[in-house]
């Protein structure tokens, strides 16, 4: 391997891995927040259509008089974001770790061998395509891709409820 392949490859690395790093916290992290959301609708809704079925009446409305949806969770959701905060911070102190040492290697490499500036050129253009392809891809297939099974759910409640409402054994 020459030393513009070997710069080449340096340079490619750092630049992806530092672009994939960043557009997860960034760009995909509020897509798949999105994605969630709209999966954790689309369950509840499934299991609710479901209980209707089944529930007399009666049940259902001791259920919604009784079910206590939080009001406040602000002080939670403070924790949540202060951990990703924390993660995200760290991440990127990483992440930037990485480029400085890519980019170093690659100067060094680069100029042993007498290597021109074309190369961070060449690794941009192919950064545009793998970003574009990042892009659409996350909205057109991973927008529509069903992670969660609204059957596994309802399988998983119906067993903890099994566990936690153990049938009254009479004598």
């Amino acid at each position: 391997m020459n030393t513009h392949q070997l710069s080449q490859i340096i340079l490619n690395i750092t630049i992806f891995s530092v672009f994939i790093g960043f557009f997860f916290f960034t760009y995909a992290a509020s897509v798949e927040k999105d994605i969630v959301k709209d999966q954790s609708s689309y369950i509840a809704t499934d299991i609710a259509t479901d209980l209707r079925v089944f529930l007399p009446s009666s049940v259902r409305m001791s259920i919604i008089d009784n079910l206590k949806v939080p009001d406040d969770m602000t002080e939670k959701d403070a924790t949540v974001k202060e951990a990703n905060n924390k993660l995200m911070k760290e991440a990127m102190i990483a992440l930037s770790i990485l480029l400085v040492v890519g980019i170093l290697s690659t100067m060094v490499v680069a100029y042993i061998g007498g290597i021109g500036i074309h190369i961070v050129k060449d690794s941009f253009v192919i950064l545009i395509f793998v970003a574009v392809t990042e892009i659409v891809f996350l909205n057109l297939i991973t927008r529509q891709y069903r992670v969660s099974d609204p059957n596994y759910v309802k399988k998983e409640m119906l067993l903890s409820l099994k566990k936690a409402f153990p049938p009254v054994v009479s004598q």
